[in-house]
Order: C-alpha cells, then sequence, then structure tokens
C-alpha cells in the first residue's frame, strides 16, 4: 500500500510539474538575425503587429513553397490589421538553392530573414513551422500556437481571424 501511494503522489506531482511548466508563456524578446540582403533585423521589427507568423520555410522543401503564396495573399489582405508574417530561412540550407531567389520567383512581400535555430523557441519537427505569436495586453508578443506542416489556405485564413483582433472602426 505505501508503494501505491508513493507511485500515486510521485505521479501527481509530475503531472502538476508538467502542467506549471505548460502554463509558463513563451514571449518573443529577442529576434537578432540579418535579412536576404545582409542587412541587420532586430525586435522592432514587430512593432505595430498584433500577430505574428515567424514561417520557418527553406527552399528546397516543396510544401513550404506551396504555402508562401497563399501566405503572401493573406499577409497583403490583413497587414493594415497589425498582421504581420515573417520568413526565416537558412536552418537547416541546402547546396543548389538560394532563398532570396525562390522568394523573387514567388513574389513575397512580407519579410524575409536568415536565422539559427538560436531564435527558436520550441525545437524543431519539420519543415514548414510556423511559431504564431499573439500581443497581449501587457504589450508582449507571446506565443499563441505552433503549426508544424503545410496547411491549406481556408485553414490559416480561420487561423488568422482567431487570433487576430477585430479592427473597431
Amino acid at each position: 500500500m505505501r508503494k501505491l501511494t508513493a507511485c500515486l503522489l510521485a505521479l501527481i506531482l509530475l503531472v502538476s510539474f508538467g502542467c506549471a511548466a505548460a502554463e509558463e508563456a513563451v514571449l518573443l524578446t529577442a529576434f537578432d538575425c540579418k535579412d536576404l540582403d545582409g542587412k541587420d533585423v532586430d525586435i522592432t521589427l514587430f512593432d505595430g503587429a498584433d500577430l505574428v507568423l515567424v514561417d520557418i520555410w527553406e527552399p528546397w522543401c516543396g510544401w513550404c513553397l506551396e504555402e508562401m503564396p497563399d501566405l503572401n495573399d493573406l499577409y497583403e489582405l490583413n497587414k493594415d490589421r497589425g498582421f504581420l508574417i515573417v520568413g526565416l530561412s537558412g536552418i537547416s540550407p541546402a547546396r543548389g538553392y538560394d532563398a532570396k531567389t525562390t522568394a523573387e520567383e514567388l513574389g513575397i512581400t512580407y519579410p524575409l530573414v536568415k536565422g539559427t535555430e538560436k531564435l527558436l523557441p520550441v525545437e524543431l519537427e519539420g519543415f514548414p513551422t510556423t511559431l504564431v505569436y499573439q500581443r497581449q495586453e501587457d504589450g508582449n508578443l507571446q506565443l499563441a500556437d505552433v503549426v508544424v506542416g503545410y496547411m491549406p489556405r481556408e485553414d490559416w485564413e480561420e487561423l488568422i481571424e482567431k487570433y487576430l483582433p477585430k479592427i473597431s472602426l
């Protein structure tokens, strides 16, 4: 009986610790890297944004290239509502693939940066991966969601409407 009680207590503590750790906010507080032209980029890139998608992509990733035009359209439609997409590549570069050329060919207009895994608050599980940050009442951008893999436009539209506050006219 003692063993069972000790095991149950250990399990409760483990679950409690896991729940407490899961509730800790992940904030976007630093973002030091370079854009695809080699210019410095920092956290001020996110000033004025209420919803930020950090889309982690590579030019060799077919699914990344498939969804980028839809993301770009949604960026253009919603950027005046406080919506920002930042495309981040360079985490898993491959010879013969150039992010800048690929983005130009796709007509991407949202900011593009080169980064490393040090910029990521989560372990990368695949490409594309998109980190969804939402502005909080205290002004911080907090990680609200992580999307791993390709998502069709309709699903992106739903996600944007879920997290982006409505404009009051």
